[in-house]
């Protein structure tokens, strides 16, 4: 599958440069991640998260009042018109909606799970809720997601991506490899300092990841050689990441300087996870294939829509300019 990928990226990059839409122009519409749900006729839905960290404290105190976006759909019916965006109820086990989460970075669906996901937090400013992870069930009718389980990182995310440096987890992948479902989650990075990529075997009955192992991604910052004064900002080697079938790890990679920019962002396969002699272990690539560069658009978010007329889907926060999309589907 991850040659079958790598072919479509390289001719899509000539067939659809330049086809970024906005869907949102509001930053409480942001992606941070999205996974698919599923395709119907010539309709596309995923299922799109947002990192809104602001205003917490307000919500626990007016819950009636809470506005903060969380999680929604976004349904692509054709290249010449904008995307649908469908806000979803966040709602905990019992069906309520007293723990709703904050700073949601990152969703991944799960293989052979019917609108099951997991969605990951980044950085939240609430500590119970750092390094945590939650297993999902969307009802579609309903336009609900509800909590099945409450998953914890095997690692800490105060000491685990190197000294003086706190975790700040912007992506979450599952994938079946031989049978087992791996999950890989990564930190953001920050300019000179690599991402660290840890991976584990998800257990969902017991909702547990059994860590397997760590490694490092370092992506090249954006060539902003000819503009007119570089400003000063941070490149994040792993802003989302997605496993395809085969193992293969692809990432967006971001550059971000203020909250009205400028932007730029990138997308690549950075290696891929392999099973020898019954151990997962991940073979990072010599260096990272680049597919794509883009200019003023932050990808956090991206998923591989499978099938004839698939391709790939990227998502952007563009902070006080909203989401935006560029996508490879006709």
């Amino acid at each position: 599958m991850t040659k079958i990928f790598l072919i479509i990226l390289l001719f899509s990059v000539q067939v659809v440069a330049q086809q970024w839409i906005t869907v949102k122009s509001e930053a409480r519409f942001n992606f941070s991640g999205m996974a698919l749900v599923e395709i119907a006729n010539d309709r596309t839905t995923l299922i799109v998260v947002h990192d809104n960290k602001d205003q917490f404290a307000d919500m626990q105190a007016n819950p009636k009042k809470n506005k903060i976006e969380r999680i929604g759909l976004l349904e692509i019916e054709s290249r010449d018109n904008r995307p649908k965006f469908l806000p979803l109820k966040w709602l905990d086990k019992d069906g309520t909606e007293k723990n709703l989460p904050v700073d949601l970075e990152s969703i991944t669906s799960l293989p052979d799970m019917t609108n099951q996901f997991i969605a990951g937090v980044g950085n939240p400013n609430d500590a119970n809720m750092k390094g945590k992870v939650f297993h999902i069930k969307l009802d579609i009718e309903k336009k609900e997601v509800r909590v099945l389980n409450e998953i914890r990182l095997p690692v800490n995310p105060q000491e685990s991506c190197g000294a003086g440096r706190i975790c700040d987890f912007e992506s979450f992948a599952v994938q079946k490899i031989d049978g087992r479902l791996i999950a890989a989650w990564a930190d953001r990075g920050k300019s000179e300092k690599a991402s660290t990529l840890f991976f584990g075997e998800l257990i969902l009955n017991d909702a547990k990841i059994n860590l397997l192992g760590q490694s490092e991604i370092k992506t090249p910052a954006p060539d902003l050689a000819d503009w007119a004064n570089v400003p000063d900002g941070e490149t994040r080697s792993v802003s989302d990441m997605k496993v395809d079938s085969s193992g293969g790890v692809f990432v967006s990679s971001a550059f971000d300087s203020s909250d009205i920019g400028p932007f730029a962002s990138a997308f690549y396969y950075v290696g891929a996870f392999q099973n020898r002699n019954g151990l997962i272990g991940f073979n990072r690539s010599n260096a990272p294939i680049k597919f794509y560069q883009f200019r003023n658009y932050k990808i956090e978010a991206f998923e591989f829509v499978p099938g004839k007329n698939g391709g790939v889907v990227l998502g952007t926060d563009d902070e006080d300019f909203g989401a935006s999309v560029f996508y490879t589907i006709y």
